[in-house]
């Protein structure tokens, strides 16, 4: 981290403001205990791609609004500022629905499986519960191959307690032939 953090900050000073670089400056700042210093870098960092918004909205544009509004509902939570988070969460949900559509209308497999995980997080964070369980499902069976539905889905729901639905996911993977889903994936 502390190497980290000056390089962040010398590559956004240097012109490179990017959704990467605010999003892991502000997880730092988050982590390090200072989630008011992550808001005001993501308020920022919005409002400054919403003054410069392309005039169509483009999926980088859609999905970078997304990312850093995800993040800034989770420094609002840490600061208890639930309604401020539900916000965030709730810009970010339809940004990333938008995505997801998008995406199955490409027939995007991998693409489209991410932005459903995401769907699915956002609507547990919002307190709909069964519709993200059903997203996580759904991502899994977008592409089943895709190692890091099965990854995101167990780590994002045993940190909160759902280990039935973890397990269920778990299990899931473990029935996969070693092709479909890396043996890696499988001892993690």
């Amino acid at each position: 981290v502390e190497k980290a953090a000056p390089l962040l900050l010398r590559a956004r000073r240097g012109g490179d403001s990017g959704v990467d670089v605010t999003r892991q400056l502000a997880n730092l700042a988050i982590k390090r205990g200072e989630p008011q210093q992550a808001i005001a870098l993501l308020r920022q960092a919005l409002g400054s791609r919403e003054r410069n918004a392309p005039p169509e909205d483009t999926l980088p544009y859609v999905e970078g609004q997304a990312r850093l509004s995800f993040i800034l509902g989770n420094a609002y939570e840490v600061t208890a500022s639930r309604d401020d988070a539900r916000k965030a969460w709730s810009t970010a949900a339809r940004g990333w629905e938008r995505l997801m559509l998008e995406q199955i209308r490409r027939k995007n497999l991998s693409s489209s499986a991410e932005a459903t995980f995401e769907v699915g997080r956002l609507y547990y964070l919002l307190g709909r519960r069964e519709e993200g369980l059903r997203k996580f499902d759904e991502a899994i069976v977008q592409d089943e191959d895709r190692d890091q539905s099965y990854l995101d889905a167990i780590a994002f729901l045993v940190q909160r307690g759902e280990s039935e639905a973890a397990l269920d996911i778990f299990r899931r993977a473990l029935a996969k032939p070693g092709h479909s889903v890396s043996e890696y994936v499988k001892v993690y």
